[in-house]
């Protein structure tokens, strides 16, 4: 009889996720957006604005809503404050009094705008992406606040803005902000640059500081300098130039911390250092802290119920024995299961986020990704619920992706943003760099374990072309060797448990629709449901599984009396036969399955697994079976709606995520098999 489960709430129902629940009191905040007017600050926290004075103090909330404001910018007369607000669903411009009351709204571009102060003039300068025609690009744009009259600057593709009193603009093209990217040190062709235009005459913009090594933004102006912020040693720090670009001094650094948001009055700079407000005087280059703190009954901080804890799911690992399955939802963990087995929130510290938690093979303990003390390290925590934990690295110099623990328990393969590839020894706390990604940063893919965990197989570019590669690594290899070609995109390899095959998707079938070089619509053939799968012969001389038998092939039952003589000896599960790199190349095999739009192939000891990705991408697709047999087998559908599929390490359980539509996910454990249970019961 099969086991299942579908659980909309997955057990999770009573999970409290937040801080306990705190007195009223002044307390430190998270203090973001700054900007200063004589002797006003207003800035960001808990995601409101608040006001206080520049020399610190007590702060007073000046909004309320449930969405974000952010990026005040107060008006050259110090009574008006303009903000991106989230009030009518998408973040949009508004203004509203300094001393309180009811936000206009300014904007109606329903796309990302950013402000970025006031004009001379007296209007609300902003960027937008909400432009005619299929750009990517960005304009800014003034608004009278008072009749809502817009008019736009006329240069191309700009944001970040500066006037000085001869009616000139220094304005931003490009800059990682523009992403919310936070990579320091970046060299590239999207570097921020500052350009200067004059809309008094027919000249072009020119570029201020072209010479600079760095990025430039956040363009402002003091005096007869402009201000900005610049990373020309490695930190983003303030800055200054002369008006022609030259003259450069540097004004405030905080290494290892970047300055950020900087808003200025004419008078003086309030910028964010980490969590805090730093203030910078011009006159005598002094820049200083100011201390804030917010009273604030701290609603977001109090400990609150999760109805539909599922809509918050950020990861799903179902265990290596296939009896337990490790979610991650909202940086903590839980163990579910389907049966007698207890649900376990693991005891991860509160100060600590975890992300792509994993169970170890004998099931003692969870392995997860935790940013204890800002650092991405590896963590061990014990997976029944007692207060264990242990980090088992301390290398953490790029963002890790993701843990891959091996069959045998002993070790655990992780991937990073630097793209690096390496193993942990378990046994010996030894981390290992086995490969790294030089042509595609950090996109290692679907890595797999053999059965016996003597190898693991992965998907990465391995040339300029950026196609995924299949990659196979044998545990003791010095490097691990590229077995399929750059020609076509492969994908999701699958070891079979017998260790004789690795099957992998590849995207090899390429017929044209419409069968002509045009489309209706002149845009040009399309080419749907490219993937296939194919298999590689891990040692010379194997059987293909799906060839026709001859009178070379023993049937099965002459196999089995011929093999009476040994049914006396124990099994080694483990004892599976080496991997022969040599020929491994030439020893590719096409499986008899009809092409598809795969993106997921599973295996265990009887057929494939096969998620058709949907045509909408924001939708769950089909998982189907196929029979690995000679003949008469046929593709099935084992599941609809399907996000996720996984297969324990056995390959007797499946892991499904369903979700249609809008629904929360749903989460199922069936045994694998040809069909999925008519009946599917609660956990």
């Amino acid at each position: 009889m099969h086991r299942a489960f579908a659980a909309r709430a997955l057990v999770l129902t009573g999970l409290a996720l937040a801080l306990a629940a705190l007195p009223a009191f002044a307390a430190p905040g998270y203090f973001r957006f700054p900007a200063v007017h004589g002797e006003t600050l207003v800035f960001t926290a808990e995601g409101d604005l608040w006001t206080t004075s520049a020399a610190g103090g007590e702060a007073r909330r000046l909004t309320t809503h449930a969405g974000q404001e952010t990026q005040s910018a107060l008006s050259p007369d110090g009574t008006r404050v303009a903000f991106v607000g989230q009030y009518e669903g998408p973040a949009d411009v508004y203004v509203m009094p300094l001393i309180g009351g009811m936000p206009t709204r300014l904007s109606f571009d329903g796309g990302r705008v950013d402000v970025h102060g006031w004009s001379p003039q007296g209007e609300v300068v902003y960027s937008s992406e909400e432009l005619s025609g299929p750009t990517a690009q960005r304009v800014l744009r003034m608004v009278n606040p008072s009749t809502l009259a817009t008019r736009e600057l006329p240069l191309h593709d700009a944001q970040q803005v500066a006037f000085d009193a001869k009616g000139r603009v220094l304005f931003t093209r490009f800059g990682a902000h523009v992403n919310g990217d936070n990579a320091r040190g970046y060299r590239g062709g999207a570097m921020g640059q500052l350009w200067l235009f004059d809309p008094a005459t027919d000249a072009e913009a020119r570029r201020l500081g072209s010479d600079a090594d760095g990025a430039m933004s956040n363009p402002m102006r003091l005096g007869e300098r402009w201000y900005f912020i610049g990373n020309r040693d490695g930190h983003d720090a303030l800055w200054s130039m002369n008006e022609d670009g030259g003259d450069w001094r540097n004004h405030a650094e905080h290494a290892p911390w970047d300055v950020r948001s900087a808003r200025t009055d004419g008078q003086r700079i309030a910028y964010q250092v980490g969590a805090d407000v730093h203030l910078f005087s011009p006159q005598d280059n002094s820049h200083r802290p100011v201390a804030l703190s917010l009273l604030s009954d701290f609603e977001r901080q109090r400990e609150r119920w999760l109805e539909r804890p599922l809509r918050f799911l950020e990861s799903s690992r179902l265990a290596p024995s296939g009896d337990r399955v490790a979610l991650t939802v909202r940086g903590r963990i839980v163990l579910a299961a389907p049966g007698p087995l207890r649900r376990v929130e693991v005891a991860t510290p509160p100060d600590q986020r975890a992300r792509g938690a994993v169970l170890s093979a004998d099931g003692r303990w969870v392995y997860a990704i935790a940013d204890h003390q800002g650092r991405p390290e590896i963590w061990r925590f014990a997976a029944d619920g007692r207060a264990e934990a242990k980090p088992l690295t301390s290398d953490g110099s790029a963002h890790r992706w993701a843990l891959y623990p091996s069959p045998d328990g002993r070790y655990l393969a992780h991937t990073d943003k630097g793209g690096a590839l390496h193993l942990l020894d378990l046994n010996s706390g030894r981390n290992t760099l086995i490969d790294r990604d030089t042509f595609g940063d950090d996109s290692f893919e679907d890595l797999v374990w053999s059965s016996d965990s003597r190898a693991l197989s992965y998907i990465r570019p391995n040339s300029r072309a950026a196609r995924g590669q299949v990659l196979l690594f044998r545990i003791g290899d010095a490097s691990p060797s590229v077995v399929t070609s750059d020609r076509y995109v492969s994908a999701s390899p699958a070891f079979s448990p017998d260790g004789l095959w690795l099957y992998f998707l590849s995207d090899r079938s390429f017929v044209a629709s419409p069968s002509g070089p045009w489309g209706d619509r002149n845009t040009g053939p399309g080419f749907d449901r490219r993937s296939k799968v194919y298999a590689l012969a891990l040692q010379p001389g194997n059987r293909f599984p799906f060839a026709a038998p001859n009178e070379l092939a023993m049937p099965d039952d002459k196999a089995a009396d011929e093999s009476d003589t040994d049914k006396d000896k124990p099994a080694d599960k483990a004892a599976l036969p080496a991997i022969v790199l040599e020929g491994l190349v030439e020893r590719l095999f096409e499986a008899p399955v009809p092409p598809g739009n795969y993106g997921t192939l599973l295996v265990d000891a009887e057929r494939f697994y096969l998620l058709d990705r949907a045509p909408v991408p924001t939708d769950g697709g089909v998982l189907k079976t196929f029979g690995i047999a000679a003949q008469g087998s046929t593709l099935e559908d084992f599941a609809r709606d399907v996000r996720n599929a996984q297969i324990s390490s056995d390959g007797k359980r499946l892991a499904l995520v369903q979700q249609s539509g809008t629904n929360d996910p749903v989460l199922l454990m069936v045994d694998a098999g040809a069909k999925l249970p008519e009946k599917l019961g609660p956990a």
